[in-house]
């Protein structure tokens, strides 16, 4: 069957009249996003937050591979889906994890007949996949869906307050979907499509944002067919971040009693680079850990610079105020995160749980050794590592278990480093840096 037959058999079906030729989609004046929000986008911008927390950066990755969208070829609606259009984008350089995404965002510059026919699916480096929107409207396998049309610039985040589906459910006789910023939402074909969903969350569980991220858009239905003009993925995420290696088990030291010896170390290592300045012009140090450990006062944390002489002790023997002591018996499950800005106490918070119960998650000082009436002052990162000539090279982590009969495991561990500020100029009446 020709086009123009697969086109008429399928709007009788849809009950829908034959497309126009002058429908005026090439005709209209296309928007753009605005100067100011590429330009603030695209620049890497380190910002702190209100709370002093780590750094945040935002960079745009614009897409190669924009083009036309194939049309399936048969009339009908539902799977088989036509030949992909696959656009890229090159994150190489973004040193983060999943974890450390604060948002992802997409937007996609385009045009298509019949929004139901589409399905546009986000994948990260490592194949995670996450559906933008699919098969709008279409609530069975081989319903049509909505016949809205896409024509313009659309948004997808988070954060974003517009609902694709009772967007497009609004349109009447093929009009444009509006352009703006959506949700994403879950595919259709079900009765149980156009949910809302959450994208970064979706990839929080990467190991490595650094790599070719890819949007694959198909075309379920025959006779339509629509164009990529242009698309972006935004990624914000935590500057700093190195990644752990070597996380495992804490090794039980293997005898009864409490306090030393303790057992053989559980050392996870940090490859830093790219940190410029000394130890006096870095602007935040802070650990994540993702731990599990019965009885929490066997446990000690220390940390390690490249120099291998300067360490500073996360937390040591919580508790504990003789060297035999057993101190606290809470439980660590979940990830806990030290860093000068914090407001937590670690020993006050872990002295407040009875019955072994867990320690919260969340954000602590780091606090002096137990084992002496002394301990569990808060201490300060930043100045420990102060002296050292560079933040680069090799940070290790070592976690020691000095208590009988308990046992833990790291799940995983980052370490955030960021180093001094770049120096900011005005030109053009933007602020950015030199050139």
């Amino acid at each position: 069957m020709t086009p123009s037959r697969i086109t008429a058999a399928r709007d009788a079906a849809r009950h829908r009249p034959p497309p126009f030729a002058n429908r005026c989609h090439a005709a209209r004046r296309r928007p753009t996003l605005s100067l100011l929000r590429k330009v603030l986008l695209t620049i890497a911008v380190g910002l702190i937050t209100a709370a002093g927390f780590a750094q945040v950066e935002t960079v745009t990755i614009p897409a190669t591979g924009v083009g036309t969208i194939p049309d399936r070829g048969t009339a009908g609606c539902g799977p088989p889906a036509g030949a992909p259009l696959v656009l890229s984008y090159d994150a190489s350089g973004v040193r983060a994890s999943g974890a450390d995404l604060q948002s992802v965002e997409v937007d996609l510059d385009f045009t298509h007949n019949w929004i139901g026919d589409v399905t546009a699916t986000l994948a990260a480096p490592d194949g995670t996949e996450h559906v933008l929107f699919a098969r709008t409207g279409a609530t069975t396998p081989t319903g049509c869906g909505d016949s809205s049309d896409a024509n313009g610039v659309y948004s997808f985040s988070d954060t974003a307050t517009g609902d694709w589906w009772a967007e497009a459910s609004l349109q009447t006789g093929g009009a444009d979907l509006a352009m703006g910023s959506y949700r994403t939402s879950s595919p259709g074909g079900t009765a149980g499509g156009g949910a809302l969903t959450n994208m970064t969350s979706a990839f929080s569980g990467i190991s490595n944002v650094d790599g070719t991220w890819t949007l694959t858009l198909t075309d379920s239905g025959g006779g339509e067919q629509g164009t990529v003009l242009s698309s972006s993925l935004f990624l914000a995420y935590r500057l700093g971040a190195f990644p752990g290696t070597g996380t495992g088990a804490v090794p039980d030291r293997g005898t009864a009693g409490c306090g030393p010896p303790a057992g053989p170390p559980l050392v996870v290592s940090f490859d830093v680079a790219g940190i410029e300045g000394t130890g006096a012009d870095l602007e935040s140090i802070e650990v994540d850990i993702d731990v599990t450990h019965n009885w929490l006062a066997d446990l000690s944390a220390e940390l390690t610079a490249p120099d291998g002489l300067t360490s500073h002790t996360l937390f040591s023997r919580t508790g504990a105020t003789t060297p035999t002591g057993c101190g606290d018996s809470s439980d660590l499950n979940g990830v806990y995160t030290f860093s000068d800005a914090s407001f937590g106490d670690w020993w006050s918070e872990a002295a407040a749980i009875t019955g072994g119960a867990d320690l919260p998650t969340g954000r602590y000082r780091t606090s002096s050794p137990g084992g002496s009436p002394s301990g569990g002052s808060p201490t300060n990162m930043a100045t420990a590592f102060a002296g050292i000539a560079s933040a680069n090279g090799t940070w290790t982590l070592e976690l020691t278990d000095s208590g009988g009969g308990e046992t833990g495991f790291v799940s995983a561990a980052t370490l955030f480093i960021v180093g001094p500020p770049p120096e900011l100029v005005f030109r053009n009446g933007f602020e950015l840096p030199p050139p």
